[in-house]
């Protein structure tokens, strides 16, 4: 989760600090991984995602406070780990419903829509993991120029040889 929510960051610092055009492909990529990690955490505490509702939220200071959020969370969950504790589904939902609120608020101020996200996450896994199936040495040598084109719902030269976002072999 702090991971990626540092990649989000990034890509929200890159239009706010610096002054780059907004890359709504790459924060829409990343938004979509912070939901697959909590998706995973919520699965492995018994986190109660029924009451993840399509309800609106106000937006205030989102961009800086979904950083504190992801890393309160990813913190808690590191904490109970270290401690071999398991974290409690409650703990783990009110974590949750924190990171959540703030990524519709960001959804919406980025004018995406949360089906999209998940829909073109869904498709970057499937291009990383043929056959639907997670392995380490998939996640290690990825295609980036496939992946890039799953998200963005284009086509790649085919290639399963590991690439960088250029094309170039890794």
């Amino acid at each position: 989760l702090c991971t990626e929510a540092g990649e989000l960051l990034d890509a929200l610092k890159k239009e706010l600090i610096y002054g780059k055009p907004r890359d709504k492909q790459n924060i829409l990529e990343e938004i979509g991984d912070l939901c697959w990690y909590c998706a995973l955490y919520a699965d492995s505490c018994g986190a109660e995602l029924s009451l993840l509702t399509n309800k609106e939220y106000p937006l205030s200071s989102v961009t800086l406070k979904v950083g504190a959020e992801l890393n309160w969370a990813a913190a808690g969950l590191l904490t109970d780990t270290l401690r071999h504790k398991q974290t409690s589904s409650v703990e783990a939902t009110s974590r949750i419903m924190c990171i959540w609120t703030d990524l519709r608020a960001l959804v919406r101020e980025f004018d995406l829509d949360m089906t999209n996200v998940f829909e073109a996450n869904i498709r970057k896994l499937e291009a990383r993991y043929k056959g639907g199936k997670f392995s380490t040495e998939a996640a290690l040598n990825r295609n980036l120029v496939a992946e890039l084109a799953a998200l963005t719902g284009t086509e790649a030269p085919f290639s399963d040889e590991p690439t960088d976002v250029e094309g170039q072999k890794s």
